[in-house]
Formats: structure tokens, sequence, C-alpha cells
């Protein structure tokens, strides 16, 4: 009886392990990091439609691009992002891009009914040149950061290391 009740537990423990949250950064010029004094937080990617009027002659007259609004958890993770990095790590951060010397770019992934999964963060200069890539994937199990605002600080954490190292 205790044979299968072990082999559970080992189970249990492998499918843990596996659940837990992976961090993977990359950092492409330590010395571009360390030249930028006030990052811009913002995000990499929007969702929008884009829409074309055409005349008779098929030539497009008109392009619409119609942006959708961040959804208010990004919205709340970028807000928590730039306090935990003044406040913890003393970065200094702006709302104003043309005041910044680079941005750090959020692109947060959701899968239906899990809730945000995995952050995709890019920390670029003020000419675009991408310095640093970190993407933090948050797993399925009650080992991994459940909470918006815990994980928020989690990801700000990774991203003071990698800016302060």
């Amino acid at each position: 009886m205790l044979r299968p009740f072990g082999l559970g537990i080992a189970i249990a423990l492998f499918l843990t392990g596996c659940n837990r949250i992976d961090v993977r950064p990359s950092v492409y010029d330590p010395q571009g990091i360390q030249n930028v004094k006030t990052w811009y937080i913002g995000f990499s990617y929007f969702g929008g439609a884009q829409t074309e009027t055409a005349s008779k002659s098929g030539e497009v007259e008109q392009t619409t691009v119609q942006r959708e609004a961040p959804r208010k958890d990004d919205v709340q993770l970028r807000d928590d992002l730039e306090f935990r990095l003044r406040d913890r790590f003393s970065i200094r951060t702006t709302r104003d891009l043309a005041q910044a010397e680079g941005t750090i770019g959020i692109h947060s992934i959701y899968y239906i009914f899990a809730g945000q999964t995995s952050v995709d963060i890019l920390i670029s200069d003020q000419a675009g040149t991408t310095l640093a890539r970190i993407k933090i994937v948050n797993g399925q199990s009650d080992a991994v950061i459940n909470d918006y605002e815990k994980f928020a600080w989690f990801c700000a954490d990774e991203v003071g290391k990698v800016l302060r190292p």
C-alpha cells in the first residue's frame, strides 16, 4: 500500500516543480543599460484592427487603425512595476516618453481561465536598440504567484536585477 502512495507523492512533486515561475533574462548590452538614467515603462504591443477603404479603381483611399485599450491588469502591472522600481531600486522613471532615455516594454500573455501566465519585458535604449529581454512564465499550480500585485513585484525585482546588477 505504501508504494502507490509514494509514487503519487513523487508525481505530485514532479508536477509542482514543472509549474514554478521560470525567469529567463538575456542581457545584450550591460553598458548600454548603465548609460540610461531615466526609464519609460509602457507596452510593447497594442492589439487592434486595421481597415482600408478602396475606391472603384482599386486604390486605397483611407486606412484606419483602431487600437484597443490595454487591459486593466496590464495597466496595474505597469503601475506596480513603476513604483516598485522607484521604491526598491531607486530607478528613475517617467510617464513622458520624450523625457526618457530608455524604455521598458511590457507584453503580457493570457490564457483563458488561467489569468496572466507570462510577461515578456523588452528593455531598449532611446534609439530602439534592445539592451535586454526578460521572459517570466508563471506556472499553473499553487507553487506559483497567484496574486497580481505580488506577481508585479516579482517582475519588478527581476527588472531591477538587470538594471542594477
